[in-house]
């Protein structure tokens, strides 16, 4: 493979802070600026910091201005525990985040704030709890729905028949007669959705109906408003994970155990990790389901 000038400016792009001083410290000018003129007292940023916020807690930092971590989802009770990396990824990673530090910029899981702002509590934390609240949409007639997250996309090594046989799992659950919705990720194509569809209708044994949900609002809107006795499943969905603060009449379960194995980048092994130790109101199906 030819090592050409453009690969090797993209091997190392993470040294390109270095060479590009002038304009960050004018970035730290202007965003000084910004929060002196409009008198802000608090900035909010998620956890882990990615390096397009590290600047502004820089700034916020240096100003004596309040730095928050709100909560965006499940990664937000990983903590350190990351994905696994190849040398070439290692060595680039590095050079980012070394980069970086001599520029006084920390980024990911190591970053000092003042509070965190959660759903659930933290433990050694300065821990502010998030209370929810949901209007809820009219939808009586969903009583299972599973929120399909597109692992086979985001995560290359696990193949369509794992992740339909994770789903399987669920699907069998589902009582004789009965109809379950599956809730597609934006991201997923309509030829990716028809033939989810499609094979769980061809290989499932039941009689229930297996339908798409087609409405476009948030799955959390649906779980405030499902009936009592209903269900809600999902690979890595933040939801089934928030939803005993959402609606305590349903059961909330993932079947991520059956497929974070396949996953050759140890981020699913991860969340399942924080699945079994944080959150106990979640079914992981650790024991076959037929």
């Amino acid at each position: 493979m030819r090592f050409t000038l453009q690969k090797f400016k993209l091997f190392f792009s993470g040294i390109n802070y270095l060479f590009n001083i002038a304009t960050l410290r004018k970035h730290e000018k202007d965003i000084e600026a910004f929060y002196y003129n409009n008198q802000v007292s608090d900035v909010f940023v998620h956890y882990p910091l990615h390096e397009k916020d590290s600047l502004y807690v820089k700034v916020a930092r240096r100003a004596g201005i309040t730095i928050n971590f709100y909560e965006e989802g499940s990664c937000f009770y990983t903590n350190t525990r990351g994905r696994k990396r190849g040398v070439i990824n290692q060595i680039k990673y590095w050079v980012e985040h070394i980069s970086l530090m001599c520029l006084g910029i920390r980024r990911g899981y190591h970053v000092k704030l003042d509070y965190w702002y959660s759903i659930f509590p933290l433990n050694n934390k300065n821990n502010k709890i998030i209370n929810i609240v949901y209007e809820g949409v009219d939808e009586p007639s969903v009583k299972y729905l599973f929120l399909l997250r597109p692992v086979t996309l985001d995560f290359p090594s696990i193949t369509f028949k794992q992740q339909l046989d994770a789903m399987l799992v669920f699907v069998n659950r589902v009582p004789e007669h009965e109809k379950l919705y599956i809730k597609f990720h934006p991201c997923e194509s309509i030829e990716m959705r028809n033939q989810v569809i499609e094979n769980l209708r061809d290989i499932c044994n039941k009689s229930i109906a297996i339908e798409p949900y087609e409405k476009e609002i948030a799955a959390e809107e649906i779980v405030s408003s499902m009936v009592e006795g209903g269900e809600v499943c999902g690979f890595g969905s933040s939801t089934p994970i928030y939803g005993f603060s959402i609606n305590k009449k349903i059961t909330y379960s993932s079947v991520l155990e059956r497929v974070y194995k396949y996953d050759n980048i140890n981020e699913l092994s991860n969340l399942y990790f924080v699945y079994k130790k944080a959150f106990h109101i979640l079914n992981l199906f650790k024991h076959h389901c037929v």
